[in-house]
């Protein structure tokens, strides 16, 4: 049994689980198709829309300024107020910061039509 914790390409994009499959090694998470799909970012957005998910949806400009308070921070500046936000995040990477920063985007969204529909 392979436990797989790669990240990435190779590692989420199913070529692991292919390799996996065609050797009969048994393994953990996605398969060789879901993997391909969800790596792809927009197509997995398209599917989900499709099946009538919601799927959210932030201009890199709305993001930022959720996060740092103008629209135009860097992804320095992302990084640093991630970082002080969320401090168990221990100091992640550039690519870790922006994705927590979308997900601080979103629960800012969603607590505005939260407190919206309340008014």
């Amino acid at each position: 049994m392979v436990f797989n914790a790669l990240h990435g390409r190779f590692g989420e994009d199913g070529s692991i689980q292919g390799v996996l499959d065609y050797l009969g090694i048994p393994y953990t998470h996605s398969g060789v198709r879901a993997s391909a799909l969800a790596i792809d970012k927009a197509a997995a957005k398209a599917v989900f829309a499709h099946a009538g998910l919601p799927v959210a949806e932030y201009a890199a400009k709305v993001v930022k300024k959720a996060v740092v308070g103008t629209g135009s921070a860097d992804k320095t500046q992302v990084a640093f107020m991630i970082a002080r936000l969320l401090p168990a995040a221990g100091g992640p990477t550039a690519d870790a910061a922006d994705a927590l920063a979308v997900a601080v985007a979103h629960a800012h969204a969603r607590t505005a039509r939260r407190l919206g529909a309340a008014a």
